[in-house]
């Protein structure tokens, strides 16, 4: 992975892992794990979902989200998607 973020915000913590410059991507989402998610991922073409984005500023994200609730109940969530470049 090309690129990795951290950061935490309101016990709320946040992985976000650039995979680079992409057209493509197979999104997904589970609060169980990256298997999970990855087993019920979907195609898609960033460029339809942003058309007026040029294509070198596309992303596949990766993100995992670990919130700490209350009672200290962890709960994590993982999902990858298109995203324009912020």
């Amino acid at each position: 992975m090309e690129n990795v973020s951290y950061y935490n915000h309101l016990h709320t913590e946040y992985s976000i892992f650039y995979s680079g410059f992409s057209k493509e991507c197979y999104t997904c989402k589970s609060a169980i794990s990256w298997e999970d998610c990855e087993k019920n991922s979907r195609f898609f073409e960033c460029e339809k979902l942003f058309p007026e984005t040029p294509a070198e500023d596309l992303f596949c994200l990766s993100v995992v989200r670990s919130k700490l609730r209350t009672w200290n109940q962890q709960i994590i969530d993982y999902a990858k998607f298109c995203s324009p470049k912020v």
